[in-house]
């Protein structure tokens, strides 16, 4: 793994992209923390639906993850009972 400072990174960024081309990981820092990496695109690094979903341009599918999500109560709209809360504030 190269570790490079993000000034020197700036500067030398066409290498370090070429460097990940060709299988390289390049660790970017800042005050001597990591900040960002460049990794290969077939690398194990990246999640395959993030991959994915950026070869398409599209975002992933959130259809699982919106079946898992309840609603609690039910009742007026927000909107409703927001506007509800700020009168009885106020009066």
């Amino acid at each position: 793994m190269l570790i490079v400072n993000a000034r020197k990174a700036r500067v030398v960024f066409s290498e370090l992209l070429s460097e990940a081309e060709h299988g390289a990981v390049v660790s970017i820092t800042r005050r001597g923390r990591e900040v960002a990496r460049l990794v290969p695109p077939d690398s194990k690094l990246i999640p395959p639906e993030s991959s994915e979903s950026a070869e398409n341009g599209r975002f992933p599918d959130l259809t699982h993850f919106r079946s898992t999500i309840t609603v609690q109560g039910k009742g007026k709209p927000t909107s409703e009972q927001v506007a509800d809360m700020r009168d009885e504030e106020r009066y």
